[in-house]
């Protein structure tokens, strides 16, 4: 069931306007306590798991150059099961790196009659559109539509919360 309106006059927003204002000055209070408890927890863990995540990183690295060695184990698969896991591995695929400017190379492509390599976007300007008139617009399929509306309700924290509060 909504509750019923705290507003009826302009009077009544300002307040509501210093309500806000108190509780997202509580809700960024509450974050900033769970943050520094979060950061003490991972500062308690950091050591532990570092050496954790570097053993992870030596078993893989030693698993994946032994798979590389025997690749041709893999019987032309791309996934070995064993007993505890398996082992996938995938080939990517080639890429192409230019040596000289993609536009040179479109140029020079041109040039030897391979259009078929070249990308021709074809993009509407909408700046532009908004110069033509509306039956143009109308013939082309395009509709204008207004902009939307947005409210932006920014209480003003120095007028709300004490100076020497803020600063906790």
């Amino acid at each position: 069931m909504p509750q019923p309106s705290r507003i009826d006059d302009w009077e009544d927003v300002d307040l509501v306007l210093r309500d806000l204002g108190i509780v997202e000055y509580d809700i960024e209070k509450d974050e900033a306590k769970m943050t520094a408890t979060i950061q003490r927890i991972k500062e308690r863990y950091k050591d532990n798991l570092n050496a954790k995540y570097d053993e992870v990183r030596q078993i893989r690295k030693e698993i994946e150059t032994f798979c590389a060695k025997h690749r041709d184990d893999f019987d032309g698969k791309q996934t070995k099961k064993l007993n505890f896991g398996k082992i996938k591995f995938r080939l990517g695929k080639p890429s192409f790196v230019f040596l000289k400017k993609q536009a040179d190379i479109a140029e020079a492509l041109i040039q030897m009659k391979l259009k078929q390599c070249i990308k021709t976007e074809k993009k509407v300007i909408k700046s532009a559109l908004k110069e033509l008139a509306t039956p143009v617009l109308q013939k082309l399929g395009i509709k204008q539509v207004p902009g939307m509306l947005s409210w932006f309700i920014e209480p003003f924290r120095d007028k709300i919360i004490p100076t020497n509060e803020q600063e906790k």
